[in-house]
Order: structure tokens, then sequence, then C-alpha cells
């Protein structure tokens, strides 16, 4: 139901798994991204996959770093919705992340984030609810799952 009709921004998409259930799942568009170095990853999975296409979604992979890659493009083609699953390791990986998501939904002010997340490092998830507070960025959680994996949205 999120993901109906919505065009979908993925980061840190990894093997893409999550943007091609968002496509098969009624996404109009979905763009997968993550590091250089796992573009072809992602473009290998996303031909494995071309299914998706007869569901009507378009689906486009692009390399994007967090804290580093201008996100203006991303803003310009428009996005309805982020989608991150796992993606907070280390504070390292949240001080690079959070810049990327404020810019990216302060860019596109009516989309949504929502964030799948096992607590691998509770501070650094902790650093990344309080950036998102900070920057003005409500957020809420919707699932807890065994007080290991939190849903914000």
């Amino acid at each position: 139901r999120h993901v109906k009709g919505k065009r979908v921004l993925e980061l840190g998409s990894g093997t893409g798994l999550l943007g091609i259930v968002a496509a098969a799942s009624g996404a109009s568009a979905v763009t997968l991204t993550d590091l250089p170095s796992i573009i072809g990853l992602l473009k290998s999975n996303v031909a494995r996959n071309s299914f998706v296409q007869h569901f009507g979604c378009a689906v486009k992979v692009a390399p994007l770093v967090w804290n580093e890659t201008d996100v203006e493009p991303f803003v310009t083609a428009g996005f309805d919705l982020v989608v991150c699953a796992d993606v907070v390791y280390q504070q390292t990986h949240t001080e690079a992340l959070l810049p990327t998501l404020v810019d990216l939904l302060r860019g596109c002010p009516d989309a949504k984030l929502l964030i799948a997340q096992e607590r691998h490092e509770p501070v650094a998830w902790g650093t990344l609810k309080a950036g998102l507070r900070k920057a003005g960025l409500s957020s809420q959680e919707v699932v807890q799952s065994g007080g290991r994996i939190e849903v914000l949205l």
C-alpha cells in the first residue's frame, strides 16, 4: 500500500531486492541507488527480474554516494517515497546518510521516508532518528518486532 503508484527512490540498495519488490508491488517508477562498485550487481539483478517491467514500472539504477553525490538530479526527477532497508551499521553510516536524506526530503517536501532497520548499533540508529527530528523531518515508529527491528515512516 505504501508503494502503489509511487515513484520510489531506494538508498543503499545492495542486491536491489527492496526496489524490485516495490516495482512488482505497483510502484510507477523505482530508482535503485548504491555505491559505484555495486552498480554492476544492481543492473544484473534488475535484468534478471525484468518481469517487473510488465507491471508498468520503470526501474533505473544510479550511483549515489551518501553525503558526496549531488542529489539534485534525483530531486529534479522527482520521487514520492524514499526507502532504506538495514543501511545503518555504524555511526559513520549515519553521518553520511543523514545529510543525504535531509537534502532529498527538503528537495521533495511532499515525499515520505520509510526506513526498516535492525538495531545493529543502537547509538548510530538513535543519532539518525535524532538528526531527522532536528532537521524538522518528523518520524513515527510504526513497527517494532522483537525489540530488534524498527520501521520509521
